[in-house]
């Protein structure tokens, strides 16, 4: 997984869930509004399983890619223009749910760019090798008993926390370039915000 975002593109980052698969499909909810991409920092399929339950209620019966795909083949041989771009109108209801995104399996890491600053996300910081660290502007990991945000240097490492706590996570880049990361509820309220500027480090605090 990897991407590059400019300007004001966010990403989303969900924290384990823990087969909470209720708050998972809420907290996907409120990131996928706001984000560019959102990942799960699970090691499990719970965001997996809540894709699928949000595929099914946009479009029944296409929650796939071979149901989309065998349906597709069908009308294209049997059916009307008409029926074509009703199935294609489902289609388009599934886009936002590409933009949700696992971890790699086993201790596998995920590149994103940001601004052309590198993150890291990996399920357990302590997976985390010295080149991760080294090349790194941030660091994101998913197990952690709370939301923690620190910084090491020039470097910071974030967390939203268990996801059972209902607090989520967003990266974004300024118009300078300089990252920024936000706390939320899972409903979308704003605890803090935070500038990972390479200056004297700033206080934050964290909502309970």
């Amino acid at each position: 997984m990897s991407g590059a975002f400019d300007g004001e593109a966010r990403l989303g980052l969900l924290g384990p869930a823990h087969d909470d698969d209720a708050s998972v499909h809420a907290a996907i909810r409120t990131l996928i509004a706001r984000a560019a991409h959102v990942v799960y920092l699970g090691d499990d399929e719970a965001a997996r399983r809540a894709a699928r339950r949000w595929a099914e209620e946009l479009a029944p019966g296409l929650a796939t890619e071979d149901r989309w795909v065998d349906e597709a083949a069908r009308l294209a041989a049997t059916g009307s223009a008409a029926q074509l771009e009703a199935l294609l109108e489902r289609r388009r209801a599934l886009a936002p749910l590409y933009r949700v995104r696992e971890l790699p399996p086993g201790r596998g890491r995920a590149i994103e760019i940001i601004a052309g600053r590198i993150v890291t996300l990996v399920h357990d910081k302590a997976w985390l090798d010295e080149d991760d660290v080294a090349n790194s502007t941030l660091l994101v990991y998913g197990r952690s008993d709370e939301p923690v945000l620190r910084r090491f240097g020039p470097r910071w490492f974030f967390t939203p926390g268990p996801l059972r706590l209902g607090r989520i996570g967003l990266v974004e880049a300024d118009a300078s370039g300089q990252l920024g990361l936000e706390l939320l509820e899972v409903g979308g309220q704003t605890l803090w915000r935070e500038q990972c500027a390479t200056g004297p480090q700033a206080r934050m605090s964290v909502q309970p």
